[in-house]
């Protein structure tokens, strides 16, 4: 798997996976995002501290929706 990423440390920002890009401009557009455990990650993925046994869903989609 080929990962693209601006930033380091805690401010990393996943940019592309396998090249898929992010798209930007509204919220119909499909950007990389993570789930922890079924749950939309609550801090950027070079912050998230992960535990033994979290599962970790990336997927190519549009913002969830406020609140999810």
């Amino acid at each position: 798997m080929a990962i693209k990423h601006t930033g380091s440390g805690a401010t990393v920002f996943v940019t592309g996976i396998d090249g898929f890009k992010n798209q930007s401009g509204g919220r119909d557009k499909r950007s990389w995002q993570f789930w922890v455990n079924g749950t939309y990650a609550d801090a950027g993925v070079g912050a998230k501290v992960l535990q033994a046994g979290d599962k970790v869903l990336w997927k190519f989609a549009p913002p969830p929706p406020p609140g999810s």
